[in-house]
């Protein structure tokens, strides 16, 4: 992996946030930031690190989402990240979901009403990596913290390319060696984070059309990687689509947005979406 080197400095950002509107109880919130090394940085100058935990809170506190699902990475400083973000949601009536950052194995976590639930680390990134191994630690996963209830519905979280749990993009169904799961149809939110933009968005969109059938809500959020890649030469930038909601079968449009156009090297990506 091609990196740059980092600056012990950490930047807080200068947050000017709208206030919330009075149906924020019925809006699911996105977020993500650029990533060098990944760890969240300033996108225009990327030896700097940021302090999401900050911009975290204050979304929290000035938007009110029902749920905050934040990208990958979202949490760089483990422990003491983590217990800043827990001491803010015992004012916060909702949902936030982070993850951790290396080089510490990445754990997936959600915060509610000042309780923490940290629900492990990924099982596979890749299809090649769904092993038999894999997929039993997956589903054992799904006998404990990756499945549990929220608001009504019963949630099932993925992190990253374990969208893997679904294969083929012409008639996609769940991959053969996860048939041990509950059918899709016993869920009612698949929450999706990953770490960074993913491609092939033809099967993307397939796999994210068949978890959000039968009425079911999709969610995912994708940080940008500023460094370039070593085999093409380019970095990532922020795109339309880095952001996705789908509901029953169809992807849905933002409701409201900051910056309201990312433009170039934005700090952060935030976006909210209405939940009928």
């Amino acid at each position: 992996m091609h990196e740059i080197d980092l600056t012990p400095s950490v930047k807080t950002l200068s947050l000017d946030i709208e206030s919330c509107q009075p149906d924020a109880p019925q809006r699911y919130a996105t977020l993500s930031f650029p990533v060098a090394n990944n760890i969240p940085v300033v996108d225009s100058t990327p030896v700097t690190k940021v302090d999401t935990i900050a911009v975290i809170t204050a979304l929290m506190c000035q938007r009110k989402p029902a749920l905050l699902l934040c990208a990958g990475w979202s949490m760089e400083n483990g422990a003491e990240d983590l217990e800043r973000l827990r001491q803010a949601s015992r004012d916060f009536d909702g949902l936030v979901v982070v993850e951790s950052c290396p080089p510490e194995p990445t754990h997936a976590y959600r915060l509610e009403s000042g309780t923490v639930v940290d629900m492990g680390p990924q099982s596979f990134k890749k299809i090649e990596d769904r092993t038999s191994a894999a997929c039993a630690d997956f589903l054992n996963g799904l006998q404990g913290e990756r499945v549990f209830a929220f608001r009504g519905k019963k949630v099932l979280f993925l992190m990253c390319g374990e969208l893997g749990v679904v294969e083929g993009r012409v008639a996609p169904k769940i991959f053969t060696g996860l048939q041990g799961m509950e059918p899709m149809e016993s869920y009612g939110l698949v929450l999706n984070p990953t770490h960074t933009r993913m491609g092939n968005g033809g099967t993307l969109n397939a796999k994210r059309e068949f978890l959000s059938r039968y009425n079911r809500t999709y969610l995912s959020a994708s940080n940008w990687d500023v460094v370039p890649s070593p085999e093409t030469g380019k970095r990532q930038w922020p795109s339309r689509n880095i952001h996705s909601c789908w509901i029953n079968g169809k992807p849905q449009e933002q409701c409201w947005s900051c910056p309201p156009e990312p433009g170039y090297h934005p700090d952060f990506i935030y976006r909210e979406w209405k939940i009928v």
